[in-house]
């Protein structure tokens, strides 16, 4: 997890690296964990030029509630374990889906130091403000099946949808059954190290892959 310091002062990210590993460690050992690395259990950043392009790309309001959505390059989002699953119907996939929701439903993504909010002036809002909260109104258009979603992602066809919708409403019935058919010719496998391969389809011109362009 991450936190975020407002601090008077600078201080030397050696010593604050090392101030907090000792905490850190505490915690870790006295939960069973193990005890961490100096070098990897800690990481202390000073917030200004020298994290500037990491926080260009990413964005630290991101980066503090952000985090169950990035992955390593050889791993899996919390999103891209329900892809998996879609593509193979691997229970795997659904199991740890459920150990993720269960572990993070009623949590917080950002937790406040008590008095910080009135000393860096943020209005406080309630829950049952945020709830009544007016928001931009939509209109349903239609409801996708577990099989047409898989359908339109794996024929990387969400920007042909949404131009369906807005240019062709009386043919979107007709465009999703081509997407449906157009997956179902469509293989889905595991390499040899187990990894799923996710055959979506490559970019190409709409009508090249039984789309219309519309």
């Amino acid at each position: 997890f991450h936190i975020l310091l407002f601090t008077e002062r600078l201080f030397e990210p050696s010593s604050m690296s090392e101030a907090f590993y000792r905490v850190w460690k505490h915690c870790c050992v006295s939960k069973g964990l193990g005890e961490p690395s100096l070098k990897h259990g800690v990481r202390f950043d000073v917030a200004d030029e020298a994290i500037g392009d990491y926080v260009a790309k990413w964005g630290l309001d991101s980066e503090m509630t952000k985090g169950h959505v990035k992955r390593s390059k050889t791993g899996y989002s919390m999103t891209d374990l329900l892809r998996a699953y879609l593509y193979t119907k691997d229970k795997q996939f659904s199991k740890l889906w459920l150990v993720y929701a269960k572990a993070f439903k009623g949590k917080r993504q950002l937790v406040w130091t008590n008095g910080l909010k009135s000393r860096l002036l943020v209005e406080e809002q309630s829950d049952e403000e945020l709830a009544t909260a007016q928001v931009e109104e939509a209109e349903k258009f239609a409801e996708f099946t577990a099989e047409q979603w898989q359908a339109i992602y794996r024929t990387d066809s969400e920007f042909y949808v949404l131009n369906c919708v807005e240019k062709n409403p009386a043919g979107f019935d007709d465009f999703i059954n081509k997407l449906c058919k157009l997956s179902a010719e469509m293989a889905v496998g595991r390499g040899g190290r187990g990894d799923v391969h996710v055959a979506r389809a490559r970019p190409t011109r709409p009508n090249a892959r039984g789309r219309e362009d519309v």
